[in-house]
């Protein structure tokens, strides 16, 4: 039997008992809106309704859900679409999305579970227009998954297309945007969440976040986002955005469209971006892995930076067991950055082939520390820093009472750029170097010599750790009166000499040289 669709309010209704309902195609193509495919009482079966879903084929668009009454039976009903099955679904029903593309927009503003069949078999695609919004930040936000108003949502099993189409009428684009409301995110992914159209890149236009979560309201708000994998994304992959949230950001794959000069991606953000008070968002950032998250500057743009993980305005919250990967140490692209934040905890973080694994209160736009405050009481331990340009960056006017101990830094260009109150902290506290130079009184450690010396000034001593390190000279004679020196048995390589041939070169006056092995 072929149930195909047309104005009907619903094709087949059960109430009886005994009822058999089995090898029957239900087809729900021209199924009007608000309709629904099946009402079945499971006293009306024989047998249960997973045996009914497993001898029956639904095509083109089949949802349920189970509605318990009280004292009385389970009510089973199949709808066409998403949104049909949810306005009629009440408090605590999980509403069932079977394999199939669902060209929709779903609003989630009652306490229910949307569950799909899995990712890549349950699909949610944007419509051309997405005609329902809420207002977040001072505008319009149009989502194609909303949760407004609630709290208990969950999500699951399903994935959100954006197929491109944040321009014209969808601005403020967004896969899942979560407002005012307590939610989980599990197991989903979200993808090409941009203005892009299907084969497009990303433009500058400062919208397009995979999840977008929001709280303007005094309730704080739990949200919880985890195994997701959340791609091809205009400008944010995961964003909480104002006040008063909690967020668990727990084992999601975030990977950027990599490096572009068109617009600075950040991975994963915490934002509380409403005035009058500030640190009011919270939780834990964990084991996600992000990737291919790199802002390319260039003489036509502004000075500006993609970042993996990107803390601003927040309170005490935990970033643990992350791994972040760039693209080169030569884009503009930060491991973890923390901004006007305080307590912050990094621990046991991966961060590689960046321009900076860690930067603590930026210096790129002017006066916009004074805006946030300092960062005060950051936390770094355990986790491997290696392979950036710089490996952990603080502004030191911003930056205060930072901690850092048991972290690995190796093959970066500078592996600590601070505070010269800082930089003993850095080398003690059970932090391991591969390379080490730095000066006795300065803010920095290098992994070359050269570097060193390059950075000294007369009478300056210039301290070189463990570690193999490549030819170089004061050839100019400038500074004089340096001390070079290695208390830890250094070695300095000669299988590659500079231009002069020699492996050191001492011209300045007054030179001391000590402790180094000549290989």
């Amino acid at each position: 039997t072929l149930f195909p669709y047309t104005t009907l309010f619903r094709s087949l209704r059960a109430r009886g008992t005994n009822t058999v309902i089995s090898g029957n195609t239900f087809d729900g193509t021209n199924m009007a809106a608000d309709t629904n495919m099946l009402e079945v009482y499971d006293t009306a079966l024989s047998g249960t309704f997973d045996d009914l879903l497993a001898n029956n084929t639904f095509t083109n668009g089949a949802v349920w859900f189970d509605h318990a009454v009280t004292g009385a039976h389970n009510e089973y009903y199949v709808f066409r679409g998403i949104n049909s099955a949810v306005s009629k679904a009440t408090a605590g029903d999980t509403v069932h999305a079977l394999a199939g593309t669902y060209e929709e927009q779903v609003v989630l503003d009652k306490s229910i579970t949307l569950e799909g069949a899995g990712v890549g078999q349950t699909i949610i695609e944007a419509p051309d227009t997405l005609s329902h919004s809420f207002t977040a930040e001072g505008t319009s936000q149009h989502a194609i998954i909303s949760v407004e108003n609630t709290s208990g949502v969950t999500i699951s099993g399903l994935t959100v297309d954006g197929l491109g189409k944040g321009s014209g009428a969808n601005t403020n684009f967004l896969g899942i945007g979560i407002y005012d409301s307590s939610a989980t995110v599990d197991g989903v992914t979200v993808t090409r969440i941009s203005d892009g159209g299907l084969s497009g890149s990303p433009s500058g236009v400062q919208s397009g976040y995979g999840i977008g979560v929001y709280n303007d309201s005094a309730t704080n708000q739990t949200v919880t986002v985890e195994n997701s994998t959340i791609d091809n994304f205009q400008k944010n992959g995961i964003a909480f955005r104002g006040e008063n949230m909690t967020a668990n950001i727990l084992n999601n794959v975030v990977t950027g469209v990599g490096d572009t000069d068109a617009i600075a991606q950040n991975g994963i953000e915490l934002y509380d971006n409403m005035s009058g008070g500030g640190q009011t968002i919270t939780g834990t950032i964990q084991g996600n892995a992000v990737t291919g998250v790199s802002y390319v500057v260039t003489g036509a743009n502004s000075p500006d930076y993609a970042t993996g993980i990107y803390l601003i305005d927040t309170d005490n919250v935990l970033v643990q067991n992350n791994i972040v990967t760039g693209t080169g140490t030569g884009a503009a692209s930060f491991g973890i950055a923390v901004l006007g934040s305080s307590d912050a905890t990094l621990d046991s973080n991966t961060l590689s082939g960046l321009q900076r694994g860690i930067s603590l209160s930026d210096q790129y736009y002017s006066g916009i520390n004074a805006n946030f405050g300092a960062d005060n009481g950051v936390t770094v331990t355990g986790g491997s820093i290696s392979g950036n340009d710089v490996g952990l960056f603080t502004n030191d006017a911003y930056a205060t009472g930072l901690n850092v101990s048991g972290v690995g830094f190796a093959g970066n260009n500078i592996q600590f750029e601070g505070s010269s109150s800082d930089l003993p902290g850095v080398l003690a506290n059970g932090n391991t170097f591969d390379k080490s130079v730095y000066i006795t009184g300065g803010d920095t450690i290098f992994s070359q010599i050269q570097d060193g010396i390059d950075a000294a000034s007369a009478g300056d001593t210039v301290n070189v750790g463990a570690g193999t390190y490549g030819a170089f000279g004061n050839v100019n004679g400038d500074p004089s009166n340096l001390t070079i020196q290695t208390t830890e048995g250094a070695v300095i390589d000669g299988s590659v000499l500079p231009h002069t041939g020699r492996i050191v070169e001492l011209s300045g006056d007054g030179m001391t040289f000590s402790g180094f092995t000549i290989n």
